[in-house]
C-alpha cells in the first residue's frame, strides 16, 4: 500500500511519518496507482515504491487535470478525496510505501 500524508513544502523529509507526526490521508493499491499513470493523472517519474512528494503547485495541477478529463473510476475518486485534503489545508503530500 502507497500511504499518502499531509507536509508543509518547506518542511524537511522525515524518515517516517510517525516520525513527524504528519495527517494521514489514505493508502492507493499498486494496481490504481498504475491506473492513475495511464490515465496520465500521476506522472510516469512516480514510483508506486519508492518515497515521494507533491508539492501544492503540483497537488493543484493534478486536481485541475482530473476536473478537466472527466475521467471516472475508483481510483479517480480515492486520489481526488487526498487531492482536495490537501488543497484545503493547503498543504503537500508525501507518501510512503510500506
Amino acid at each position: 500500500m502507497l500511504d499518502f500524508y499531509l507536509i508543509k513544502d518547506n518542511q524537511s523529509k522525515p524518515n517516517s511519518p510517525k516520525q513527524a507526526d504528519l495527517m494521514y490521508l489514505s493508502g492507493v493499491d499498486e494496481t490504481s496507482f498504475n491506473k492513475l499513470i495511464k490515465k496520465g493523472i500521476i506522472a510516469a517519474r512516480f514510483d508506486y515504491y519508492s518515497d515521494f512528494r507533491w508539492s501544492t503547485k503540483m497537488i493543484q495541477q493534478m486536481y485541475s487535470k482530473i476536473m478537466e478529463s472527466n475521467l471516472i473510476g475508483d481510483e479517480i475518486d480515492v486520489l481526488q478525496k487526498i487531492l482536495d485534503r490537501a488543497i484545503l489545508c493547503n498543504e503537500g503530500i508525501i507518501a510512503y510505501c510500506d
